[in-house]
């Protein structure tokens, strides 16, 4: 199976930050952080935690080298950052050297190996506690909450026009079928 981002952000969303007990959202920025988060996941005590998410073992290491990075390995997260993680499928962190792992962060490790466990996702690697790093306040949570409800309902809109356009396509396929007993 082919991962995706999206594939990997169910994964986590899933097994690792259960949208059960965590408002996890994707792509969060604006109004919120100083840069644009793959994906969020922000505990019932207000303890925000931050997933990057990779594809491919290029798009990994080249991530190291971004300015947001570079400020993880000093603690210099956004405040509102309590830990940092880099999820990716497990085939390609094989194709890694442990010290291509920025310091600090947590690795969550997506595949099939542990689906006999229940589980496509697993931290492997805990992070370090960004020390700078305190709860959301009320009007971040709010912004949050307000975010992930515009991705939810873009998403929702997204489905409705691929729906719409697989029926419409279904339907003209059944009109160009000739019908029973025409010649």
């Amino acid at each position: 199976m082919k991962h995706t981002e999206d594939s990997i952000a169910y994964a986590v969303a899933n097994h690792v930050f259960p949208w059960l007990r965590y408002v996890v959202v994707p792509n969060v920025s604006w109004g919120l952080l100083p840069h644009e988060a793959d994906l969020v996941a922000l505990s019932g005590s207000d303890w925000l935690s931050e997933v990057e998410i990779k594809v491919t073992k290029g798009d990994f290491l080249a991530d190291r080298e971004k300015w947001k990075h570079q400020l993880a390995k000093t603690n210099g997260q956004p405040e509102v950052i309590s830990s940092f993680y880099y999820a990716m499928p497990s085939s390609v962190w094989e194709k890694c050297k442990p010290e291509d792992l920025p310091q600090g962060a947590g690795l969550i490790l997506v595949g099939q190996r542990w689906e006999s466990e229940g589980q496509r996702a697993r931290v492997v690697q805990k992070p370090t506690d960004n020390p700078r790093a305190r709860k959301l306040r009320p009007d971040e949570r709010e912004q949050l909450m307000r975010l992930g409800y515009m991705r939810y309902w873009c998403r929702q809109n997204a489905v409705e026009r691929l729906l719409s356009a697989i029926h419409r396509d279904a339907e003209a396929d059944m009109r160009s079928l000739p019908q029973k007993g025409s010649a």
